[in-house]
């Protein structure tokens, strides 16, 4: 039987080695890359209640940092949202307001109502009364937006920039630049929410407000020490929300209702 010649023959086995090559390197290529970023499965952390037992920690970074952290919508204990129709509400923020207006803010007079209202709106939502955290911002800044310290903390509730981050991050909002805290209302949110952070790892008002002043850190190495820091600003603190709840009693404004001690 004679052989016909196929032109196209000869070039066929070539033609299927570079085939075969070219899927064996693209599959080389899909495992290396499956490899090198492996698919994480993606955890929901579940809420734990008030009742628990809260964790037991050294540094706030590390709290909040492992795998444990929650929303805090959920985790901070009494935290709710309250209008600002309610009755006595226009009355308080009022009265925020004329105390922040005694200040030099550095704000115009439109925003310094708009941040009364945050100041009232943000307070009882953690569960304070908004006198105690006009107290803290009238002893960390005297209400001045722009204040800086030695330190490096900013603004009105004067949050040094890495735990601004470290709260931003808590709300999945990471700061651009610490420059961002010198925002009055966004600074306000992550003070109050601080705060209450640290009043929930130390149970205690007074201890939380020690903390704030001189860190988590330092507060716990203190405590486990035996050694006593100064009180000296958290009685001021105390002090003034004492004569803030006090004229409000004589403006005839409702008396504190029960709130975290």
């Amino acid at each position: 039987m004679a052989t016909t010649n196929n032109p196209f023959k000869p070039k066929s086995l070539p033609i299927r080695t570079g085939l075969f090559l070219g899927i064996a390197i693209q599959s080389m290529i899909l495992i290396g890359l499956i490899q090198a970023h492996p698919v994480q499965s993606v955890q929901v952390p579940a809420v734990s209640s008030p009742n628990e037992a809260e964790p037991s920690v050294h540094s706030f970074s590390d709290w909040w940092i492992n795998d444990d952290r929650v929303g805090m919508t959920d985790q901070i204990r009494h935290a709710k949202t309250i209008s600002l129709y309610e009755p006595s509400a226009f009355k308080r923020i009022s009265k925020i307001h004329q105390v922040l207006h005694g200040f030099h803010s550095g704000l115009p007079v439109e925003d310094e109502e708009r941040l009364a209202e945050l100041i009232y709106h943000e307070s009882l939502r953690y569960g304070y009364d908004p006198e105690l955290i006009v107290s803290v911002i009238m002893t960390e800044s005297s209400f001045y937006r722009w204040a800086y310290s030695r330190k490096g903390a900013i603004g009105l509730m004067q949050i040094e920039p890495l735990t601004g981050q470290e709260m931003a991050e808590i709300n999945q909002t990471p700061l651009r630049s610490a420059k961002a805290l010198y925002d009055p209302h966004l600074n306000i949110k992550l003070g109050i929410q601080y705060l209450a952070l640290l009043h929930q790892r130390f149970g205690d008002l007074g201890l939380a407000l020690t903390a704030y002043n001189y860190g988590p850190t330092r507060v716990a190495e203190s405590m486990d020490r035996g050694i006593n820091l100064p009180p000296g600003y958290t009685q001021k603190i105390l002090h003034q929300y004492k004569q803030l709840l006090h004229e409000n009693a004589t403006d005839g404004l409702p008396a504190a209702d029960d709130r975290r001690s």
